[in-house]
């Protein structure tokens, strides 16, 4: 009995320096996972900044085109100059411009999918882009629309916030965007 005793005695010892030892190595593993999450937060955050920063330059890289949509394209379709030709001829009997240089004219997307592929316009100088950003407004009706040519995160942020700038005009405000940020201020007579 007394042999049995003192074999349960030390197997008692032995199990409470395992437990003891295990939870060493818990209380280990708790803070290695504290400072991995802490890792990964900070890296989430700068992956965050780096996509912002990113769509930024892309955005700014963008910044001397407008997409204009509804001009229908040729049913065989048509080369660059001939696209280049239809913008030119729009901005000049539509917005009435006078010329203006156009680097590179050109539609998005397959030919054959759409009659209505949106164009995109890079002007050579970056005032003459907001020149017919400003006239656009005199093709309202024509069923033709020109916007500023953003990279796809910027156009979503614009698109889920274009219901509250359609909410605050109609309720007298003043609302814009500036860039991607909605503008909504009160009038003041």
């Amino acid at each position: 009995m007394e042999t049995k005793i003192g074999d349960l005695t030390g197997n008692l010892e032995f199990s409470h320096a395992k437990i003891s030892d295990l939870e060493a190595e818990a209380k280990t593993l708790r803070k290695s996972e504290q400072e991995h999450k802490t890792v990964i937060e900070a890296l989430k955050t700068r992956v965050e900044d780096l996509e912002q920063r990113t769509n930024y330059q892309e955005d700014y890289s963008r910044r001397d085109n407008i997409r204009i949509t509804g001009i229908k394209e040729t049913p065989n379709g048509e080369i660059w100059e001939q696209t280049a030709e239809l913008v030119s001829t729009l901005l000049k009997d539509k917005l009435q411009l006078p010329p203006m240089k156009l680097q590179r004219v050109h539609r998005v997307g397959l030919p054959g999918r759409s009659a209505l592929r949106t164009i995109v316009a890079r002007f050579e100088h970056f005032c003459d882009r907001e020149t017919a950003m400003g006239n656009a407004r005199k093709s309202k009706g024509t069923g033709i629309y020109f916007n500023k040519d953003l990279c796809p995160a910027s156009q979503e942020i614009v698109k889920n916030q274009s219901l509250l700038l359609k909410q605050a005009r109609p309720e007298g405000k003043i609302a814009y965007f500036k860039h991607i940020r909605l503008i909504i201020k009160e009038r003041t007579n």
